[in-house]
Order: C-alpha cells, then structure tokens, then sequence
C-alpha cells in the first residue's frame, strides 16, 4: 500500500487542517517521522536560542561566554547552518538559562 493509499481521501486541506495533517503524518514511514521530528527540534532550538538572547539584549559574544560557544558559532546555530547534536543543544540552552537567571535575580 503506497502512503497515498494511506490518507483518509475524506481528509482534504480545505476540511479541518489538523485532521488532514494527522492523517498525512501517520502516512509517513519511520525514517520520515525521525526525521521530522530532529527538524522541529532543531528549529525549537534555533528559535529560543535567538529570542533568549534578544529578549534579554545579549550579544553574541556574551552568549558564547554563556555557554561555551564561540560567538560565530552561536550565529551559525541561530541561522541552521549549525546543527549541534541533541544532547550539545540541551547542554548550550541550559547553560544559557543559567546565564540569564543569574543576569535578571537582584
């Protein structure tokens, strides 16, 4: 059965959108599904990494001090053209709320 043979054919886009999505993704076979799921990691990542530094007026120097990271480094993360692994992501986040906690107590 070909993934197309999967999809509801009573789901289209112009019906509920989450239940044609739903339906589209349960479609998709494994290697898809891990794959679509290190994307949106990766795009959570580079979203709180920026809006984290810009909410609190950081540069990228002081970032890099944060966490570690040369600052170079951090603008190629925030744009995707770095993708730490998993575990390194956790680590550079963390290490960056740390920063900011510290920043922001009296």
């Amino acid at each position: 059965m070909s993934p197309k043979d999967q999809i509801d054919p009573k789901s289209s886009p112009g019906d509920d959108y989450e239940t044609h999505m739903a339906a589209v993704r349960a479609a998709w076979s494994p290697e898809i599904q891990a794959f679509a799921h290190e994307l949106g990691e990766q795009i959570d990542f580079r979203v709180e990494l920026r809006s984290t530094r810009e909410k609190h007026d950081l540069t990228l120097t002081e970032v890099g001090r944060a966490t570690g990271v040369a600052p170079n480094d951090v603008s190629l993360m925030e744009r995707g053209r770095l993708k730490p692994a998993a575990e390194e992501r956790q680590q550079i986040l963390l290490k960056l709320r740390l920063y900011v906690l510290r920043l922001t107590q009296p």
